[in-house]
């Protein structure tokens, strides 16, 4: 499941799992914070902020992190997910 309660101003969501629920995820509003780039400059960049919550008795945590690391290169490239579709 994931929720997306940015939309109600919250930045940093706390999803909490249900029962029966594997993963439970919680999207924060979107903000404009400075991030240096690759000549180490400063630049404002959309952020947000993105919460994963899961049951150990249903996966470990090795492969949440492998499942957030795609979603956010998905997030941040969306052709690839188009091209992973195909």
């Amino acid at each position: 499941t994931l929720s997306n309660i940015g939309v109600i101003g919250t930045k940093d969501p706390r999803p909490i799992p249900f029962g029966g629920q594997s993963v439970i995820g919680a999207s924060g509003r979107t903000m404009t914070l400075p991030r240096y780039n690759a000549k180490g400059e400063l630049e404002p960049r959309q952020i947000m902020m993105i919460r994963w919550v899961a049951d150990h008795r249903h996966l470990d945590g090795a492969g949440l992190a492998r499942f957030s690391n795609s979603f956010k290169k998905y997030m941040e490239e969306p052709g690839e997910w188009l091209l992973a579709l195909r």
